[in-house]
């Protein structure tokens, strides 16, 4: 088994080590970050049509957060809610486009 250095077992119990996860949080915090802020200056076009500038300003933007230790503990509370919220949402919109709603 190739992840098997992730699983530990305990006493006829399961358990998932998360440790190697935590080692890579900042890299997935920076993706996250930057991916959302890019996506939100593309579409709102506040820097205008310039992909490059969109680009930089999310950049800065994702180094920020990752420096300060605040935006960390925010984000890394705030990155599980909204995953389950957009999971949520797909799932509402699959009923819906199932069932033959028009959008």
């Amino acid at each position: 088994m190739p992840l098997q250095f992730l699983i530990q077992a305990t006493e006829e119990e399961l358990t998932l080590n998360v440790t190697l996860l935590k080692f890579f949080m900042p890299i997935f915090l920076f993706l996250f970050v930057f991916a959302l802020i890019y996506a939100v200056l593309t579409k709102a076009k506040i820097l205008g049509d310039s992909p490059f500038a969109n680009m930089v300003m999310a950049f800065v933007i994702a180094i920020v957060f990752i420096v300060t230790p605040a935006m960390v503990k925010f984000t890394n509370v705030i990155i599980g809610p909204m995953v389950v919220f957009i999971i949520s949402l797909l799932f509402i919109f699959m009923i819906l486009v199932f069932t033959g709603f028009k959008f």
